[in-house]
């Protein structure tokens, strides 16, 4: 379902009155600047409006065109850098139980910017920055896009820049069944396990360490990526979209890491061009003190995951040098000449023990069995052994 419901031919931001309808070398626009797309993609259950998540929160907030439901064809024929954005509620709220069940829905969504895409990409000249962020099957939706645009003609391809903040990608399916049944590839974990051949540019994957119940269906998806794309993946405080709702109104234990998360994102879109009328480096601080709160608080965890060439997981050791690399970043800003920053403080702690360098850690399939410093808790099995969860969320 799209988010908006404006007029098709409201006033456009970089679109003056009577601008000109075309040019003299029949392309629409010029080769200077660039244009802009950011897209967002809720979990299953979430809409825009009303808010459920920081997704509608900076749906709102971003300051560009909404071309949800249509694109001007005055937008297209602007001489000026574009702004757009899109929006889409869950699969859950737009394709009912099947989209809960199935992920039935994105595949919809994606015709939907394919099609916004193409219009542009045939009408103008200038390169097209494209930012996506989802949420659990939002950041799913995400993937299955990436693999759309690598349907793209060679030419086209060479003037996006894509970008994806994928948050907890979720695909709904059990780590066992993907592993053991999917023999023809038809889960939707193994349909977006492998992005490699995608244009994809930039990725931050961020995932909440606490798990859910095996029935919840809640296992992650730690995908394959271009070789070429600046990759990172970090794991945070938190629980799903419980580490991801509005800071405006969390519950008071859920906002260290609904605050945590708001810094990380908005960094992202911050240096993916995409405008907010709010920065990053206002709630910078403030990150950096709840980072260094939860490090005081011994706590083992793990959380398997789907991962391409076997089984990952995201672990919370009982302690380390640091929380996570969202804290590193942030110290790196803040404060660079603290110690833990030092090459020579790795690996140990000061009273000489083994410490990990980050109390949160993701580990794909070869890491997650023997790279651990910190076992998986004695209650839960190794990465190899146990069965794991994903929730349709």
């Amino acid at each position: 379902m799209g988010a908006s419901e404006a007029p098709s031919e409201a006033p456009l931001p970089g679109v003056p009155p009577g601008a000109p309808f075309g040019t003299t070398s029949g392309r629409m626009g010029t080769p200077e600047g660039e244009d802009s797309l950011a897209i967002y993609m809720e979990g299953t259950a979430n809409t825009l409006r009303p808010t459920t998540t920081q997704i509608g929160e900076l749906f709102e907030l971003t300051e560009a065109v909404d071309c949800t439901d249509t694109l001007p064809m005055s937008a297209l024929q602007s001489l000026q850098p574009l702004m757009l954005k899109m929006g889409f509620d869950g699969c859950g709220v737009t394709a009912g139980l099947a989209g809960v069940i199935w992920a039935v829905g994105l595949s919809s969504q994606c015709n939907c910017i394919m099609a916004r895409l193409t219009d542009i990409l045939h009408s103008r000249a200038r390169q097209l920055r494209v930012t996506v962020l989802g949420l659990s099957r939002g950041a799913i939706g995400a993937l299955m896009l990436a693999q759309r645009m690598a349907l793209l003609s060679e030419q086209h391809q060479q003037r996006l820049h894509v970008s994806l903040c994928l948050y907890d990608p979720v695909p709904g399916n059990l780590v066992t069944t993907v592993r053991l049944c999917d023999w023809f590839g038809l889960s939707t974990a193994s349909r977006v396990m492998d992005v490699s051949h995608t244009p994809i540019k930039r990725v931050l994957a961020i995932y909440p360490y606490e798990p859910l119940p095996d029935l919840a269906f809640h296992a992650p998806l730690l995908p394959k990526y271009p070789d070429g794309a600046t990759v990172e993946e970090d794991a945070t405080l938190g629980c799903h979209q419980g580490a991801f709702y509005p800071t405006s109104n969390a519950h008071p234990e859920l906002m260290a890491s609904c605050k945590l998360s708001e810094h990380r994102v908005l960094a992202f879109l911050e240096t993916c061009g995409v405008k907010l009328p709010t920065t990053s480096a206002a709630c910078a601080r403030e990150s950096c003190a709840l980072a260094e709160q939860a490090l005081r608080h011994a706590i083992k965890s793990f959380r398997t995951s789907h991962a391409a060439g076997g089984v990952g997981s995201i672990l919370r050791h009982h302690r380390g040098l640091l929380l996570n690399r969202h804290h590193r970043e942030l110290l790196s800003q803040l404060d660079p000449s603290d110690w833990r920053l030092s090459e020579k403080a790795m690996g140990k702690a000061p009273d000489g023990l083994p410490l990990p360098q980050y109390m949160l850690e993701i580990c794909r399939p070869q890491a997650a069995v023997d790279h651990a410093v910190d076992p998986p808790p004695s209650a839960a099995p190794t990465p190899s052994t146990r069965s794991a969860l994903s929730s349709p969320l």
